[in-house]
């Protein structure tokens, strides 16, 4: 999945011929947008039905506890899916409400700084990464090699198949198109 998203998303743009340099059509700007999103989905349904005891520590699937719906080392939960969907809703509606009052403070630093723009991308793309990143590096100190795999990988999905359709939809609300980085030309 990443190979595919990672060719289609980052290769392709420069290989087509409907558009000039490096850009793709609305319909296929539409269909690497619905690919990367089905995709996305695809994983989450493997990683959460058929091949779930992929993704949980040994220790659980030892135990028993992926077949309660714990994954966790806990009892089921006696929530619906439609709760945790509302509270999942939720924490992201507060996750994005803080990320843009911290925007606003790194930007007003950054000006008062006269630090370049590219510095404020670090510290947010550090942020983002930082919990998956210490993660994996628990998971790696606790010689859990499988974990640490299944953590790089799952966060370079995540990556590439929710960034793609962000950008897309942002550059359609402003009117603006993307430009593929390997042009030399910038988005």
């Amino acid at each position: 999945m990443i190979f595919s998203l990672a060719v289609f998303g980052l290769v392709m743009p420069n290989f087509t011929w409907s558009t000039p340099g490096g850009t793709f059509s609305a319909p296929q700007e539409f269909f690497l947008g619905a690919m990367c999103l089905g995709l996305y989905g695809i994983f989450l349904a493997i990683q959460t039905t058929r091949h779930r005891t992929y993704f949980l520590a040994p220790s659980d699937v030892r135990d028993g506890h992926h077949e309660t719906g714990g994954g966790h080392g806990g009892p089921a939960s006696e929530h619906s899916w439609l709760y945790h969907a509302a509270l999942l809703a939720l924490y992201l509606a507060l996750v994005i409400k803080l990320a843009e009052d911290l925007g606003h403070s790194l930007n007003h630093g950054l000006d008062d700084l006269n630090a370049p723009p590219a510095l404020g991308a670090f510290v947010v793309a550090v942020l983002v990464l930082a919990p998956e990143g210490l993660g994996a590096v628990r998971a790696a100190l606790a010689n859990q090699l499988q974990r640490t795999v299944n953590i790089l990988l799952g966060s370079v999905l995540a990556t590439l198949a929710l960034t793609f359709p962000a950008l897309l939809f942002v550059s359609l609300n402003r009117g603006v198109s993307l430009v593929s980085a390997s042009t030399g030309s910038r988005w």
